[in-house]
C-alpha cells in the first residue's frame, strides 16, 4: 500500500478542514497552554504508536481477506490485478477517528481559544478530531516526515508562545510575574546585586572573575533553574541558578554563566556569584522555573 501517498492526501484534507472551521467559526484568541510543548511532543509520540499499529492492523485485515492484492514474487500472467488503497483509506480512517474520539488528540496540546459559544467549542473539538485522525491515518512515513519538520520549526513557535506569555506577565494578565535582577560593578571583582519582589528585597555583595566577565549590558528570557554539573554547597544536589542564555565568556564560545552561590570570586568561571542564603531567597522567590520571565542587568559604575 502507498502510505506515503494516503498520509499526504489525508494531511491536505485534515488542513483545508481544520483551517476552513477554524477561520470562519473560531476567530478567538488562542491561549498558549503551560507547558504545551512537553505535552504536544508526548502526545505525538502516542499518536505515531497507534499510528503504527493502525497501519499494521489494516494490513493485517487486508491480507486475511485476501484483498491487499499480489506480492511482487507473483508472476506477471498470474497477477490478479486487485486494488485495496480505498479500503485501506477507508479503514484506516474509521480506526484513526475511533482512535481520536477516545482522547488520542493533538490540538489541545497547544492550547484553547477563548470560547463565547458552544458552537465554537464543538468545532474546535471536531477540528481535533479530523486533524489528529488524518495524521493517525496517514500511517509511520507521514509521521517520520512530521516530525522532521517540526524538530526544524518547533523552537521559532516555543518562543513566539513565550513571548505572548511574557507579554501576559508584564501587562498582569497572568499570575506570575517578570522579575528584574541589577548587578553593579563598582570594583575589579566586586559590586552590588539589586533583586525586590513580594517580601524579599536584596541589596547584597556579589562577586566574578575579572579575568573573565561578561560584557555589560540587559540579558533577558534569563531563567531560575539548576545548574547540570555543580552540586549545592548545603544539599549535594545540583545548584540552583539564575541562567542567562545569551551571555558568554569573552573570547570563547562558553555561554554556561549564571548567578550562582560563591563566598568570593574564586567561585566563578565568569558567572556572577553572592551568599549562598541570599542567593536562595532570590531564586525560592522566583516562579516557574526555567519561565525565561527574568531581565538581568550588569551595570559597569
Amino acid at each position: 500500500m502507498h502510505w506515503d501517498r494516503i498520509g499526504q492526501g489525508l494531511a491536505v484534507i485534515a488542513g483545508c478542514l481544520g483551517l476552513g472551521w477554524l477561520g470562519s467559526w473560531v476567530g478567538s484568541e488562542i491561549v498558549p497552554a503551560e507547558g504545551w510543548e512537553e505535552s504536544f511532543w508526548s502526545r505525538f509520540q502516542y499518536m505515531f504508536v497507534f499510528s503504527v499499529l493502525i497501519e499494521r492492523s489494516v494490513e493485517v485485515y487486508l491480507n486475511a481477506s485476501r484483498l491487499n492484492g499480489d506480492d511482487r514474487f507473483v508472476p506477471e500472467h498470474k497477477k490478479s490485478g486487485k486494488d485495496a488503497t480505498r479500503t485501506a483509506n477507508i479503514a484506516a480512517i474509521v480506526l484513526s477517528i475511533l482512535v481520536a474520539v477516545a482522547g488520542i488528540r493533538l490540538m489541545a496540546t497547544l492550547g484553547e481559544p477563548v470560547f463565547d459559544h458552544w458552537i465554537t467549542s464543538w468545532i474546535w473539538f471536531g477540528t481535533d478530531i479530523v486533524v489528529s485522525a488524518g495524521l493517525m491515518a496517514g500511517g509511520s512515513v507521514l509521521f517520520h516526515e512530521i516530525a522532521e519538520v517540526l524538530r526544524g520549526g518547533i523552537g521559532t513557535l516555543g518562543s513566539r508562545f513565550q513571548s505572548i506569555e511574557m507579554t501576559e506577565e508584564v501587562s498582569g494578565l497572568d499570575e506570575r510575574s517578570a522579575y528584574t535582577v541589577t548587578v553593579t560593578r563598582t570594583g575589579d571583582d566586586t559590586g552590588k546585586l539589586e533583586f525586590s519582589s513580594g517580601s524579599v528585597s536584596l541589596n547584597e555583595t556579589c562577586y566574578w572573575d575579572p579575568g573573565v566577565k561578561i560584557a555589560s549590558g540587559t540579558y533577558v528570557k534569563c531563567s531560575k533553574t539548576r545548574m547540570k554539573s555543580k552540586k549545592d554547597s548545603v544539599t549535594g544536589e545540583l545548584r540552583p541558578g539564575i541562567y542567562l542564555p545569551d551571555a558568554v565568556v569573552p573570547g570563547t564560545d562558553n555561554h554556561s554563566i549564571f548567578i550562582h552561590e560563591g563566598k568570593n570570586p574564586s567561585w566563578s568561571d565568569g558567572c556572577v556569584v553572592l551568599d549562598r542564603e541570599r542567593m536562595m531567597e532570590m531564586w525560592n522567590e522566583i516562579t516557574p522555573s526555567d519561565g525565561m520571565n527574568v531581565t538581568v542587568k550588569i551595570v559597569d559604575a
